[in-house]
């Protein structure tokens, strides 16, 4: 049977968020090596913003993005979630927050 344009749709999606989330793993992965696991409460999520190369993660950790990259020896963060292209930012800078809450709550237990 085949598949119609928007089950097709549906399912770019989807792999577009699991793709996502295997990049946000792989950035924390590196941040937690580097910094230990509690960097993520030296993240203010209300001026965390994606966009910015001084408000990202990287911004806030390690004073800008590309010091942070270079921390890492990074030739850019798209592999980390630490950047996207600009279509998936909205959905970078949502599933980030949403990762980055999970994560304190775990630790706060």
């Amino acid at each position: 049977m085949e598949e119609t344009n928007q089950e097709t749709a549906s399912r770019r999606e989807v792999n577009n968020k699991n793709m996502l989330q295997l990049q946000i793993n792989a950035g924390h992965l590196l941040l937690d090596e580097d910094y230990g696991e509690d960097w993520v409460f030296n993240i203010d999520i209300d001026t965390l913003n994606m966009q910015s190369c001084d408000k990202d993660i990287l911004g806030q950790l390690y004073g800008g993005y590309e010091l942070g990259l270079s921390t890492f020896e990074l030739q850019n963060g798209n592999n980390h979630g630490f950047t996207s292209k600009d279509s998936r930012l909205q959905d970078l800078q949502l599933q980030t927050i949403k990762r980055l809450r999970k994560e304190r709550s775990r630790m706060s237990v």
